[in-house]
């Protein structure tokens, strides 16, 4: 368990720190040359800069305002219970 949670953990910093250094870039050289710069190493890995570019957007929203999945939970969750009481004899 210990060494789930220092992968983890590495794993966050790592994604941290790249998240930074391309934010350097991009203010270094706009979002096309960035986009350029790194073009090559994210279809080593089997990723095309629109993935890269809604990985950003995705984790963006994220970290500035949630996406509030517990919400989202109980409402399916009441949505689910009110449609079974429909069919459920009182």
């Amino acid at each position: 368990m210990f060494e789930q949670a220092k992968e983890a953990v590495a794993g966050t910093a790592r994604e941290a720190s790249e998240n930074f250094k391309y934010g350097r870039l991009e203010k270094k050289y706009g979002k096309e040359g960035a986009e350029a710069i790194i073009k090559p190493h994210l279809e080593a890995r089997g990723i095309s800069v629109e993935d890269f570019r809604t990985y950003r957007k995705v984790k963006k929203v994220i970290q500035n305002q949630g996406l509030d999945v517990a919400k989202a939970q109980k409402e399916a969750d009441r949505e689910a219970k009110e449609a079974l009481q429909e069919f459920l004899p009182a």
